[in-house]
């Protein structure tokens, strides 16, 4: 299939790269990581701001560390984050009474952004780290954008559009590359 190819695990890719997301989560890192949020945004079905995570008292902060260390142990997180809210902001055109005029914004809960920014900036440094993700595909990490993807194909289609010659095309291979032929 034209597909396969590219599910198919890669045999320079290690499993214990990965072993660091399951680490314990420390209080220090649940504290840089709530320092990092940001204030005035909406919160999730229980109400919880951003703001009021951030003045928790230190017995709280650490109940919440052993709490996100359970879900990792355990596999398993609340049924309670099963649940958002979701509200559909309506665009700028006449709503008519058709969901595809909305853009639907969904409020999840603080302490589950929480974790899962911790859990993120881990895969983050995992990626950052390996050879994993092909060069094209690095613009969301850190210390990384997306100009140089972007100069790339630039500097492709003006190639292309100078030469004018009929027997280059411009070819999107399965692995996401844009090249010339």
């Amino acid at each position: 299939m034209e597909w396969s190819e590219i599910y198919t695990p890669k045999p320079h890719i290690q499993d214990d790269w990965f072993n660091s997301i399951n680490d314990s989560i420390t209080l220090m890192k649940v504290q840089d990581t709530i320092s990092t949020l940001p204030n005035n945004k909406a919160s999730g079905p229980s109400s919880i701001t951003y703001e009021d995570i951030k003045h928790l008292d230190a017995h709280t902060k650490q109940f919440l560390v052993e709490f996100f260390n359970l879900i990792l142990t355990h596999h398993t997180y609340p049924s309670e984050w099963n649940k958002a809210l979701l509200f559909p902001i309506p665009k700028p055109k006449d709503w008519n009474c058709q969901i595809n005029n909305t853009r639907p914004i969904v409020l999840l809960e603080t302490t589950q952004k929480l974790l899962v920014k911790i859990l993120t900036t881990r895969l983050n440094i995992i990626l950052s780290m390996h050879p994993i993700l092909e060069h094209n595909n690095q613009a969301g990490l850190l210390g990384r954008s997306t100009i140089e993807p972007i100069i790339h194909i630039k500097h492709i289609i003006e190639h292309f559009n100078l030469t004018n010659d009929k027997n280059y095309r411009l070819v999107f291979k399965t692995s996401l590359k844009l090249t010339i032929v």
